[in-house]
């Protein structure tokens, strides 16, 4: 039968212990598989939710549905029912999933689901499904805002996955120019310790997107060109008969201004292609991380 108290007991084993049942067609299978479906471990719902699909499409794509629909689901219960929905071949799986997504353009703004049924759209051969995706993208839209194809990054994402990816993803170096409480250091770019209680949400993915949309004054890179050819790039520390620059290789250089044969606005010295660099759930997940930060 089915342990008393499954929790206790790791997620592989309950896994095993699924499959079990499962291979065996063991008439308990359809208890445990329900049981599994609202287990506390992502990987035990998971071996749930393929198992069902595997036995009955028609019985998981309701259970799964119901998931979706629930208000008290959670946000990653939610995001792999959606996932385990698109991977079930069966008629109702893409008339649920554009009925998802209708509903999630309803709403006016990004869901924690968003990126999922963008995904599931993405790999969809389902014309209808398709169609109702390209009108969920027009609805996150707006003529006053560019960062429509990204606003899946605003809601859903995994704070504690952020953080890991903003301390240690090397392609993204995030500490090679910020500092985040005791960690970093470096004056190149603002210090992100509580970057959540001052940027909204948008001005925070817009910078990651579009880093050059708006620089903060004093974070602003500056082209010098000398009179004698040199030319100089990098943060203004000090600006009067003498200028200071702060290259970005941290490296101070001072000259006079009269010195100076032309000078303009440089780009950002933070990369421009950061969020080439991070896959969708990523940036969702660093999105989640830097909001949190307060």
């Amino acid at each position: 039968g089915i342990p008393e108290d499954p929790v206790e007991r790791g997620a592989e084993t309950r896994v095993a212990a699924l499959r079990g049942l499962v291979r065996m067609e063991a008439r308990e299978a359809t208890a445990a598989l329900d049981y599994g479906a609202a287990d506390a471990d992502a990987s035990v719902r998971t071996a749930s939710f393929d198992a069902m699909a595997a036995r009955d499409p028609e019985r998981a794509l309701g259970l799964l549905a119901d998931i979706v629909r629930g208000d008290d689901s959670g946000d990653l219960a939610r995001q792999q029912a959606v996932r385990a929905i698109a991977g079930i071949d069966h008629p109702d799986a893409p008339v649920l999933l554009r009925q998802f997504i209708r509903n999630d353009a309803a709403s006016g703004r990004s869901s924690s689901i968003t990126l999922e049924l963008l995904e599931a759209a993405l790999a969809s051969t389902d014309p209808g499904v398709q169609a109702a995706w390209k009108a969920r993208e027009v609805a996150l839209e707006s003529p006053d805002d560019d960062l429509g194809s990204w606003a899946y990054a605003l809601a859903g994402g995994d704070a504690a996955a952020g953080r890991e990816i903003f301390l240690t993803k090397s392609e993204t170096s995030c500490l090679r120019c910020h500092a985040y409480g005791t960690e970093g250091g470096s004056e190149v770019g603002p210090d992100l310790t509580e970057v959540g209680s001052r940027l909204e949400p948008l001005d925070l993915l817009r910078s990651i997107v579009d880093p050059n949309a708006e620089v903060a004054e004093e974070y602003q890179n500056w082209l010098f060109s000398l009179e004698d050819g040199e030319v100089v790039v990098g943060r203004v520390l000090e600006r009067g008969e003498t200028i200071l620059v702060e290259t970005p290789q941290k490296e101070t250089v001072r000259f006079l201004g009269s010195e100076v044969e032309a000078s303009r606005e440089d780009l950002s010295s933070m990369p421009q292609d950061v969020a080439s660099h991070l896959s969708r759930k990523e940036l969702r997940d660093l999105m989640a991380f830097l909001i949190s930060s307060r």
